[in-house]
């Protein structure tokens, strides 16, 4: 395992990315910047958060998931609206966070990135 290949996608994934958790290990969400300054360190979490990365083992836990679609929302004010939908009205974090479809599609939108951010590691 080599520190200089996580250095590497760590500075190749968006700077807001940068501090959203990413992986889960021993319990613990991990952002990229906690992974990359664990694994630097040589702890036994950074060393786990490493391997599982350099294998393709990141996984998007449900936990995991709603952990980041959380600290997206949490950028804005509760009620100002984000979007606004043609057929619906407005959408608000809160009505998001609260909204079991809304969540699951955040959720979902979260899964396919994580996907796509532990892809940029091969490139």
């Amino acid at each position: 395992m080599t520190i200089s290949k996580l250095r590497t996608w760590f500075n190749t994934i968006p700077d807001t990315d940068k501090n959203l958790p990413f992986i889960e290990v021993q319990g613990r969400f991990l952002t990229p910047r906690q992974m990359v300054s664990e694994a630097e360190a040589n702890t036994p979490i950074g060393i786990e958060a490493q391997r599982r990365w350099e294998a393709g083992m990141v996984g998007t836990p449900d936990s995991l998931l709603e952990a980041r679609v959380k600290e997206r929302l949490a950028r804005f004010p509760p009620d100002k609206p984000l979007f606004i939908t043609l057929g619906g009205p407005a959408k608000t974090p809160r009505d998001i966070l609260t909204n079991p479809v809304e969540m699951a599609r955040w959720k979902e939108n979260e899964r396919t990135y994580l996907k796509y951010l532990s892809g940029l590691k091969e490139v």
